[in-house]
């Protein structure tokens, strides 16, 4: 027969061993910004030297042009810790007392970009007759699935995109592109390798790893 002193330590067990699960990855991505870190990550960025390209490199992987459909040209995920570095190294009038003030207790996200440009089977114009030209959205990103992959999909916070333009020889602004901008909480994030995917509207997918476990 079982005592109920050894029943109550078996049933305190099983609690610990389920709040440990349904916790993981409740405790999610360790990227919350000490001071010391901050200053860290500033002279990095401040440095702009091989070192800092080196680091950032890790951040951003570019994907090879397709032979048909858009083109997805850069995915790239940022920490915290990455965005002082890469705001050190472009502000001109930024200082280690800035980066403290602006990154200190600052909300703990993962920022997701992913740059889309046309190309020869997927243009600008969307359809073509005798009489009109029918030009795709400015906001064509829509028509595209963004997916964060870990054991499950992670949901953005916040997703939105922007326009990307060029200049023609004419001086006009020439729609060729379109950035996409996705918040996650890294409550809700592992450090463990992540999939990004991206899927255009004939059904193709682009994807590329992160390995979170790796990425300050």
């Amino acid at each position: 027969m079982v005592s109920k002193r050894a029943s109550g330590r078996h049933a305190i067990r099983l609690a610990i061993i389920c709040l440990l699960l349904v916790a993981n990855p409740v405790f999610g991505y360790k990227c919350a910004l000490s001071s010391q870190s901050i200053r860290e990550a500033y002279f990095l960025g401040r440095k702009n030297d091989a070192a800092t390209a080196e680091f950032m490199r890790q951040y951003v992987h570019h994907l090879p042009v397709p032979r048909t459909g858009a083109y997805i040209a850069e995915i790239r995920l940022e920490t915290p810790y990455a965005e002082v570095v890469e705001r050190a190294q472009e502000e001109l009038v930024y200082t280690a007392q800035d980066a403290t003030r602006e990154f200190l207790d600052k909300p703990c996200v993962l920022r997701l970009y992913v740059k889309i440009y046309f190309t020869p089977s997927y243009t600008a114009i969307l359809r073509s007759d005798e009489h009109r030209v029918t030009l795709r959205s400015q906001d064509f990103w829509h028509e595209f699935k963004f997916r964060f992959l870990q054991a499950d999909e992670v949901p953005p916070e916040v997703m939105r995109g922007q326009p990307i333009f060029a200049s023609s020889e004419k001086g006009m602004r020439q729609l060729i592109g379109n950035e996409v901008y996705a918040e996650y909480s890294a409550k809700k994030v592992a450090a463990e390798p992540t999939k990004i995917e991206v899927l255009d509207p004939s059904g193709s997918t682009v994807e590329t790893v992160f390995d979170l476990s790796q990425l300050r």
